[in-house]
């Protein structure tokens, strides 16, 4: 793609080199997938601490979402403090790795809210946290590039 304009009469042209568009698709895959990968790591361990994962409660949805419902209310805010923190990441890495583009960091934090949707259908959680869950993914990783995007500029 290219980009021109012209500066005191002379037509300046900024040309976007194909490694540079690579960089820019492989900044948001990886900042997905950080992300992504941050939520079901953290999700795991604070659900492992909290109850006891056996073959019988996992392959049984009903003592599955049983479990799910007697899990102490500190579980809920802490994978929600740690989703906001790898939101946070996510937005981060494509101003960081790629050009200084806000989109990209606005697609990041849509990939993980899809991401997000699909994993709340899967898994019984209550809606109050299924609600937050969703709405904290988009606008942090917005937030968390502009924050990035100033500290670079």
């Amino acid at each position: 793609m290219n980009e021109s304009r012209k500066n005191n009469g002379q037509k300046i042209t900024n040309v976007i080199t194909p490694f540079e568009k690579k960089l820019d698709i492989l900044s948001v895959i990886l900042g997905s997938l950080i992300t992504t990968c941050l939520l079901i790591a953290v999700e795991n361990l604070l659900s492992g601490v909290y109850f006891f994962h056996t073959d019988e409660i996992l392959l049984n949805e009903k003592l599955f979402g049983n479990a799910i419902e007697k899990l102490p209310p500190v579980f809920y805010v802490s994978v929600i403090f740690f989703n906001v923190c790898a939101s946070f990441l996510g937005g981060m890495l494509p101003i960081v790795i790629g050009k200084d583009q806000l989109l990209k960091s606005i697609l990041v934090g849509g990939i993980v809210t899809v991401f997000m949707i699909f994993n709340m259908y899967i898994i019984p959680f209550p809606v109050w946290y299924k609600m937050v869950s969703i709405a904290i993914c988009l606008p942090v990783s917005y937030t968390g590039g502009l924050v990035t995007k100033k500290m670079v500029s």
